[in-house]
Order: C-alpha cells, then sequence, then structure tokens
C-alpha cells in the first residue's frame, strides 16, 4: 500500500510518459487511475491523490493519508516506598598522579522494568517521590540533578548528582528531666537526682530550663487535667505530641479597703517529727484548733494565735494533707469515704470545711466500724452542715516560746483570683515594701497580709514571679552588711528581690537589690541570719505598661521603666483571641520595641510582663469545642493564667558538665559555678533540667550532643544553625565540628573565623553539612525514613513512522521534477 501511494503520487505530473510508466505499474498491483471532475467524486469510487485546476497541479492539496492502526506501548511503575536500594555512584577521577582514583558523587538504583513487556527500547521519564517531603525538619536536605543511563528495553540506572551541591542536616540531641532533689556532696559537686535520667550523658552540658511559647490563649477555667480556654488551641498542636508552656500574666488586683488584722505569733517547739505550713494545730486543754501559716527557722507563724497562750501548753497538730473525706454524718455517727482510715478507738479527730479550715472543737472516737465511727461528744448543726473532712490528730508537742509579731492587714480586692497564700505582694504605690499573703478569702474578697503595705487610693496590689535562685558564695559582713556574693555572675538583677529557701518554703524577711556588679550583690536592707550555701530565691514584680500610641518602629508607653529589654508581653484584655507573645527587644525612655510586632495596638491598651514557670503535655483536645483541652496532670492554675505551644526553653541557671551518672543521680564537674540556680520541682518553677545552650564564642560552651555523628567530617566547615537566646532570632554561625565521643555522638565546635555572641538552644538547632564520602549512606537512611521511591514512565512505539511515505513536502517543490528529468 505503502508503494502504491508514492507512485499513485507521481500521476499528478503532465509527462506522458511519466503517466503511461504509473499505468503500467498500477496494473500489476490492480489499482486503477481515473480522472474525475471536481464536485462529482463519491468517497465510494476511491481515494483522491491530486488536484488539478485548470491544467496545473493544485501543490498546496494534501492528499488523505491512510496508516496502519498503531499505538504507542506505555508502561509505568514505582519502586517500594522507602525500600529503594540505593547504593554509591562513582566516577573514576584523575588522582594526580597518572592514575585514576574512585569518587563517590551520588546514588544510583537500578530499575527493572522487564515486565512492561517492551520489545524495544523506550523512552523513559523518572522522578523522586515521597508523601510528604519536609525539608525543613528533614535531616538531610538533597538538592540533586537526576539522571537516567544505561536504559535497555528491561530497565535503566536512575541516578542523582549530589557532589557539592547536596547538604546533610545533623538535628542536636535533646535531654529533659524533672529535678526532685539538689545538695552538694563533701566535695563540694552538685548532686542532681532526677526522675528520669535516661535521657542523659556523661559529658552533657545541663541547666535549669524555663519554657517559651509565641502564641498563648488563657484559661478560663479547670477541672484537674481539663482545661477550658477562652479561644480554641491553635489548628497546629498534635495531641500527645505537643508541649504546653504554662505561664501567666501580670498577677494584680485594685484594693477597695484595707483595715487591721489580728496579731500574730511565731511559736518555738519541741516535737518528734516535722510540721508544715497549713497543718492544723490543737490546744488539748481545751480542744480549741487554728492554722500553722507557715514554718521559720524551726518556728511555726499562727496568724490566728489561740488566747492565752503560755510556754509549756500541750498542743497536738493534724495533717490537712491526710484529712479522709465525709460520706454522710449524724451527730454521734460518721461515714468516711474509705474503710482504710486511721481513727481507731479512743483518738481525737478535728472537723474540716470545704476550704481545709478547722471548724474548732475536737472529737473522740468511742468506736469504728469499718467506714463508720461513733463520736461524742455529739457534733452540733453547725458543724455537721459544714464539716466535709476529718484530720487526726498526732503527737502532741510542747511550746517552748512565743513571739508576737506586728499585726498585718487585710485588704479587700476587686479579685482573688490571681493570688494564693504565701505569694510575696507590693503595693503598685511602693515596690520596694514587700509582705506575704497569709490568707485568701474568696468569698469576702479578703486577702490578709503579714504586714501592712502602702496602700493609697486606686492602688493595686501586684504578687511577684519567682525568676529564678542563686547559692551564697560569701554572706554580708559587719564591714559591709549589705554586700553579698552570688553564685555566679548577674544572677540577679537590679530592682528584683532575694529571699532564702527555708525548707519548702521562704524566710520572713526580703531584700530589695540596690545594685549588682558581676557576682557582687547590694542589698537596700541587710537579710538576717544569712549562711554560706545558703539558696536565694529570686524574685521581681512584673511590670503592666500602657500604650500612648503605635509608631513604626516602636510603641511608646506612658510608663517609663515598666518594661525592659527581655520581657515578653502580651496585650491585656484580648477577649477570645488568642495573643501574640512578643519580645522586648529594645527600651529607650518610654520607646519599646518589640519583635515581633503587636499589629493594631490603640491608646489605652496594656501590655503585661508574662511568666512563664512550667510544662505540660497536650493529651486530647475536644473535637467538638477545640477550646476544651485535657493535659496530662493537674496544674495549679490561678486567674490570668495562660498555655502556649512551646517553642523553646531559654537557660535558667549556670550549666554544668555531668562528671558521674550514679542511677538517677547525676554529679556535675566540682566548679563554684557548676549548676548554680538548679532547683528541685514544685518550689519556684517545674524544676526542669535540660541540655545546656551552645555557644560557640567565648564565654562559651561548646559542646553539642547530635543524634547521629555518622559522615561528620572536620575538614569541612560546617553551619550551625538555631534559635539565638540573645537576639530571639534564628541565626547560623559557621564552625568546625569534631567528634570527641563517638558513641555519645559529641561534637566539640569551634568557630572558623571571627564572629558576634551566640547562645544556641539545642532543641531548636542543626548542624549542617555539605556532600561527604559517607553521603550514599545516610541517603539510604533519608529514604528510608521519608519513604522515598522511583516512579517511572515508559513509552515505546510500536510502529515506527514509515520513512518513505507518507512524506511531507514543501509546497515549492514539484514532488515529480526527479522523474522527469
Amino acid at each position: 500500500m505503502s508503494s502504491g501511494c508514492a507512485r499513485a503520487a507521481e500521476s499528478s505530473c503532465h509527462s506522458s510518459g511519466a503517466i503511461q510508466a504509473a499505468v503500467r505499474r498500477n496494473r500489476r498491483t490492480d489499482t486503477e487511475l481515473v480522472w474525475q471532475v471536481d464536485g462529482s467524486f463519491e468517497r465510494t469510487g476511491g481515494v483522491i491523490l491530486a488536484r488539478v485546476d485548470d491544467g496545473v497541479r493544485d501543490l498546496s492539496y494534501r492528499p488523505s493519508i491512510a496508516r496502519p492502526i498503531a499505538r504507542p506501548r506505555l508502561a509505568r511503575g514505582a519502586t517500594i516506598r522507602g525500600n529503594t536500594p540505593w547504593e554509591r555512584w562513582e566516577i573514576d577521577e584523575p588522582d594526580g598522579r597518572g592514575g585514576l582514583s574512585k569518587k563517590v558523587v551520588g546514588v544510583q538504583t537500578h530499575i527493572d522494568t522487564s515486565a512492561a513487556g517492551f520489545t524495544a527500547t523506550p523512552n523513559y521519564f523518572a522522578t523522586l517521590e515521597t508523601p510528604s517531603w519536609e525539608l525543613d525538619k528533614a535531616e538531610l536536605a538533597p538538592a540533586f540533578f537526576p539522571q537516567l543511563a544505561n536504559q535497555t528495553v528491561d530497565g535503566f540506572t536512575f541516578r542523582l548528582l549530589m557532589a557539592e551541591i547536596a547538604r546533610r542536616r545533623y538535628p542536636a540531641a535533646t535531654a529533659i528531666g524533672r529535678v526532685s532533689k539538689v545538695s552538694a556532696d563533701a566535695g563540694g559537686r552538685v548532686r542532681i537526682t532526677l526522675e528520669d535520667s535516661s535521657m542523659f550523658r556523661k559529658l552533657d552540658a545541663v541547666a535549669l530550663l524555663r519554657p517559651r511559647g509565641s502564641s498563648a490563649v488563657f484559661i478560663e477555667q479547670q477541672s484537674g487535667v481539663n482545661l477550658t480556654l477562652a479561644a480554641p488551641i491553635p489548628a497546629s498542636v498534635e495531641p500527645g505530641k505537643t508541649v504546653l508552656a504554662l505561664g501567666n500574666a501580670p498577677r494584680t488586683a485594685k484594693v477597695t479597703s484595707v483595715a487591721p488584722a489580728n496579731p500574730g505569733v511565731l511559736v518555738s517547739f519541741t516535737a518528734p517529727v516535722a510540721i508544715k505550713k497549713n497543718d492544723i494545730l490543737v490546744r488539748l486543754s481545751d480542744s480549741m484548733a487554728t492554722l500553722v501559716g507557715g514554718t521559720s527557722r524551726g518556728r511555726l507563724k499562727v496568724q490566728q494565735p489561740f488566747p492565752d497562750w503560755k510556754p509549756g501548753d500541750r498542743l497536738g497538730f493534724a495533717p490537712r494533707s491526710g484529712s479522709v473525706e465525709v460520706k454522710s454524718a449524724t451527730a454521734t455517727e460518721v461515714v468516711l469515704s474509705t474503710a482504710a482510715h486511721e481513727f481507731d478507738e479512743g483518738a481525737l479527730a478535728v472537723h474540716v470545711d470545704k476550704d481545709g479550715e478547722p471548724l474548732g472543737g475536737v472529737s473522740t472516737i468511742k468506736k469504728r466500724t469499718e467506714d463508720t465511727i461513733h463520736v461524742e461528744p455529739p457534733l452540733s448543726a453547725a458543724t455537721l452542715l459544714a464539716m466535709k473532712k476529718m484530720s487526726l490528730v498526732r503527737t502532741a508537742i510542747v511550746v517552748t516560746d512565743l513571739q508576737p509579731q506586728s499585726p498585718g492587714s487585710v485588704v479587700k480586692v476587686g479579685t482573688t483570683g490571681p493570688f494564693s497564700e504565701g505569694d510575696f505582694v507590693v503595693s503598685t504605690a511602693d515596690r520596694k515594701t514587700i509582705t506575704t499573703i497569709e490568707k485568701v478569702d474568696q468569698g469576702k474578697k479578703e486577702l490578709t497580709l503579714r504586714a501592712p503595705l502602702p496602700l493609697p487610693d486606686g492602688a493595686s496590689l501586684v504578687a511577684a514571679n519567682w525568676l529564678g535562685s542563686t547559692t551564697v558564695n560569701q554572706p554580708a559582713t559587719s564591714v559591709d552588711p549589705l554586700k553579698i556574693e552570688a553564685g555566679r555572675a548577674d544572677a540577679v538583677p537590679v530592682s528584683a528581690f532575694v529571699v532564702a529557701r527555708d525548707g519548702d518554703g521562704f524566710e520572713a524577711v526580703t531584700a530589695v537589690v540596690k545594685a549588682v556588679s558581676g557576682t557582687a550583690v547590694t542589698l537596700e536592707t541587710p537579710l538576717p541570719d544569712l549562711q554560706r550555701l545558703d539558696t536565694l530565691a529570686i524574685g521581681m514584680f512584673p511590670g503592666v505598661a500602657t500604650v500612648v500610641v503605635q509608631e513604626p518602629d516602636a510603641v511608646r508607653i506612658a510608663e517609663a521603666g515598666a518594661l525592659k529589654a527581655g520581657d515578653m508581653v502580651i496585650r491585656l484584655g484580648g477577649g477570645a483571641v488568642p495573643g501574640t507573645v512578643a519580645s522586648v527587644q529594645a527600651v529607650t525612655g518610654n520607646a519599646v520595641t518589640l519583635q515581633p510586632a503587636l499589629d493594631g495596638l490603640q491608646t489605652g491598651d496594656q501590655l503585661g510582663v508574662v511568666h512563664y514557670r512550667d510544662t505540660a503535655l497536650l493529651a486530647s483536645v475536644n473535637p467538638g469545642d477545640p477550646a476544651k483541652i485535657k493535659v496530662d496532670r493537674s496544674i495549679d492554675v490561678r486567674e490570668g493564667d495562660l498555655v502556649a505551644p512551646l517553642t523553646h526553653y531559654a537557660d535558667n541557671s549556670a550549666s554544668g558538665y555531668v562528671q558521674e551518672m550514679e542511677g538517677s543521680t547525676i554529679v556535675l564537674y566540682p566548679a563554684a559555678s557548676a549548676g548554680d540556680g538548679i532547683a528541685d520541682r514544685d518550689w519556684i518553677d517545674g524544676g526542669i533540667l535540660g541540655l545546656a545552650a551552645v555557644a560557640p564564642y567565648p564565654p562559651s560552651q561548646p559542646l553539642l550532643r547530635l543524634e547521629s555523628t555518622e559522615g561528620v567530617d572536620s575538614s569541612r566547615i560546617a553551619t550551625v544553625y538555631g534559635l539565638d537566646l540573645l537576639s530571639g532570632q534564628f541565626l547560623t554561625t559557621s564552625v568546625y565540628a569534631f567528634v570527641i565521643d563517638a558513641p555519645t555522638r559529641r561534637v566539640y565546635l569551634s568557630p572558623s573565623g571571627p564572629g558576634s555572641p551566640r547562645r544556641y538552644r539545642p532543641e531548636t538547632m542543626s548542624l549542617v553539612t555539605t556532600f561527604n564520602a559517607d553521603f550514599a549512606g545516610a541517603f539510604a537512611t533519608f529514604a528510608q525514613r521519608q519513604q522515598l521511591a522511583v516512579c517511572w514512565t515508559g513509552c515505546q512505539n510500536e510502529f515506527p513512522r514509515a520513512s518513505e511515505c507518507p512524506a511531507a513536502h514543501p509546497a515549492e517543490v514539484d514532488p515529480c521534477a526527479e522523474e522527469e528529468k
């Protein structure tokens, strides 16, 4: 058919010889050529091969061409995700000595296409694919040039050229543990007992940490582990993975009235057991009861003393924490919530209301029957109505001395929600006169203060936040009673206050910091009885600033000095909208520079300093109401508290290197300031111990533990990338990384040249290197983690294009010209 087609095209020539030759050939193939008048042609009559108009062939006419039915042969396939057999791609290169050496330039894999059934080598197309490619989180950033080689009917080789263009990311390792105890051994080394020490290794640089978050939501209600927020939690959180930073806005309330309080006493005593704050004291001679307000150097503080106290009085005490709930009661019979109690016959018990306050009077247990006890004298109607718990009176104590205290004051406030017993508070009218809250009465909206404060009309109370702690290296002397030496330089900021630790609480006397020079701290007033190695808590009263105007590059506030560089602030009164937490970058007079900028600030808006203190794991989010969440443990929540998804931590103590590990206890290198400020949980914060910040430049802490050190090459310049605590931004530093301990994957970072100081947080850090000789092995692991697969398509034309017919001829060329010659 193709031959006939080619010869038939020649019939358009005006040479008689050519026509006769064509006729003779067509007769041999049973093909007849005829001329028909244009317009009379029917499809059943044949196929038009050429057209002549007025004796001249129309060269613009192209005949219809019939081609055989032919389809391309297509096939596609993919390797198994995460299980592609990658191998090194090596080439020969001159070695400089007249020979050749092998050089790894990338990775490659052979793709088998034999199942497609190609009969000739097709055209192959291939790509590298993954279900989710997150290069910012991936271990490797595989910049590559793909290439296909060795193409045959049964397969091809897929190559990725990576030499000197790919980068590998080595994430920094992290370690977190809760401190349960801190002590010093005979050699002066700091010993830290952790609830879980499994994530730590020898030579780790560790420090006490505080969490940070960037988008906070206020907590409206709490019930155990269930929290109701003012706005839905951000959609990006992942229950079971997202850690929440717990914090609070300034704890403050307007004062509405002030009245004198009853004078309290300090009680010296002897007792075989320890007595704690909120235990109940019972005078055995008349069965009167009161609360222990606190302890101070072996003495009890009692804000509501018994009348006519005297040395020699015998007291009993009932631990409020050991109270047992009452299920039901009559005048002579009480049913407790459990049969596992110690209210045996002959024992004494006190009655406790819903707030843990003793109701007065003591009952004697006359009989016990499982969960039911019989008491006398009979309980009054008022006691039956208010009683929620009963507490067993323990071993008697003997009073040895009584020392009256100055009367404090009872302050009515707009809300007691932000406050708790034991808080250190000041008046906004005078931030240097500090006292503590002895009692909170939510029903009456009253706070009982240990000492009176200057509270003029319009003043507010502000509660302190705990910045951290430090050890006393040298107490004050008689020559200079106001100067002490702290455990580390710049631990205590100016305008903070310090108070000595006393057991699980604090001493009564505080001192405002007047000046700081390195480790030397000058106080406004002396701290009596301070000893070397005592622990000082460092407190700060948070600022609240009123916006005057928002300028393009700063915010002007009404209260100059209310904010300082390093503060984290949030807009107060923002309603149900999650608030951005901004860092104060600089303060000049009343102009404050924030990062990031808080858009939409109006005149009169208030900015409050945010204080982060602890973390909790997000357990679940209510799918029907994302403002209701559950955390992994019960937390102490007050009015103004907030949560924010954790972004990073900040160091809150001196760093120390782990010298030894003894079970759950780690021992830090002996040094004057090693670990200074590390405190146990629930004293001033969550007691979170973690890896310390990494500082390549002096003052340096150059050790970094990586998740892997495979392929780290100390001869090549690497890049450290992470969040810098000094600037609050993600920055980079060029370094040389030396593997100093392969089993623990620890590297030593040495700057490759001069640069600015940096303090990188490990949980945000990566060490980024260029291609190295072991990259092929690293890529195989990366490909498995990222579920990489090679997807390919092959296309084979089953019937090749005819070489002679049909042939396209340019319009200006006469196909019969050659034959006429």
